[in-house]
């Protein structure tokens, strides 16, 4: 194993704005931490060190994220979103990124709702039972469609403790980003949704408003009418 490297970690979560800025929102209740790793330390080695110098538990998800240094970006870029560090590999990249600049800095991102809503920002594929979301080159509309046709009328509320109590931690990431697909199905097909209504006819009855909803399968009335003049 090589000389160990300085390497800065910051405990928090990403956010992203509808024009594409991340942010890392560091833990407050954090200070300054410092991990001690080589150039090519294996990735499971350097999630332990993460794991140990910040107190999260073994069956805590954690994702470990990094950014280029600022002199390798773009101005525009420097809002970019962070590179996911997923492999021994990934990690001997930032060490080598960051030699020359002296600074190495890892974001760590833990817990279910965390992860999930990093997960989530990046549009990653995941899995349930049998069916993987995201992948084989569908599209978002065509995902949020699916996910949207599969809500019906029988959720549920529940206990975010009770939760806790039941599933494991892997199984809670699941279900907080399939909560985070349903919200952002909901926004796409409810909180716009627009009935079109013919009105080269002068007998157009609010009954037949309604159905032609129904056929279009909305789960609410419209926010506002569309009509179509003759």
């Amino acid at each position: 194993m090589q000389m160990g490297k300085l390497v800065r970690v910051r405990s928090g979560h990403w956010s992203k704005t509808d024009d594409d800025v991340w942010t890392f929102n560091q833990d407050p209740s954090e200070m300054e931490q410092f991990i001690i790793a080589s150039s090519n330390e294996e990735f499971e080695s350097l999630k332990n060190l993460v794991r140990e110098e910040l107190c999260i538990a073994p069956q805590t998800p954690v994702v470990l994220s990094y950014q280029l240094p600022l002199q390798m970006l773009m101005p525009s870029e420097s809002t970019s979103a962070p590179t996911r560090l997923l492999s021994s590999g990934d990690v001997e990249v930032m060490m080598s990124v960051h030699e020359w600049t002296n600074e190495v800095q890892i974001y760590a991102t833990s817990g279910a709702a965390n992860v999930a809503k990093f997960q989530f920002l990046f549009r990653e594929p995941f899995t349930v039972g049998d069916t993987t979301y995201l992948s084989g080159g569908i599209t978002e509309k065509a995902h949020l469609e699916r996910i949207y046709d599969m809500m019906g009328r029988d959720e549920i509320c529940c206990s975010a403790r009770m939760l806790t109590e039941i599933l494991t931690e892997d199984k809670l990431v699941l279900l907080y980003r399939f909560s985070l697909e349903m919200e952002k199905a909901r926004q796409m097909f409810e909180q716009t949704t627009t009935a079109v209504v013919n009105l080269d006819r002068d007998d157009v009855q609010m009954d037949e408003i309604e159905r032609e909803l129904c056929s279009k399968g909305k789960k609410k009335p419209p926010d506002f009418w569309l009509f179509r003049l003759p």
